[in-house]
């Protein structure tokens, strides 16, 4: 019976004294960072950016679209979508870098405004912002 005793006090002991020493492994322990967006989706899109003037509007390009803003109220007076990239991008067979990010911009000549999307340059005229041209660089 004192066996079993001592056993009892020996068992006892012993969790008190790995009890504290995992609860502190815990609240030290590295936190996991987050999971990166999933690679089933791809890379997440890029957003495209830009901004340019005439002597009456202000245009934005906000990722898919056009913003055309007035000067001088700064309301919006209208939105264009741009127009949907093909689906035929040879994918990359070097899957150990990512592809470079496509370019974009916006710049105007006061009569058309110029869009460059990835490898697309496209010309609106403007004030009404009609897709005039597409010109797929090389």
């Amino acid at each position: 019976m004192k066996n079993f005793i001592i056993f009892i006090a020996l068992a006892l002991l012993t969790a008190l004294a790995i009890g504290p020493a995992v609860s502190y492994a815990q609240q030290t322990a590295t936190p996991t960072p987050p999971a990166p967006f999933p690679e089933q989706f791809g890379p997440p899109p890029p957003m495209a950016s830009g901004i340019c003037t005439t002597t009456t509007h202000l245009y934005v390009l906000a990722g898919p679209k056009i913003l055309q803003y007035s000067l001088t109220t700064f309301t919006l007076q209208n939105t264009v979508e741009l127009p949907k990239p093909e689906n035929a991008q040879a994918k990359s067979t070097d899957s150990t870098s990512p592809p470079p990010p496509p370019l974009s911009g916006i710049s105007t000549d006061g009569t058309h405004l110029f869009v460059l999307i990835g490898s697309k340059l496209l010309q609106y005229s403007l004030p009404d912002l009609t897709l005039q041209n597409t010109v797929t660089l090389p």
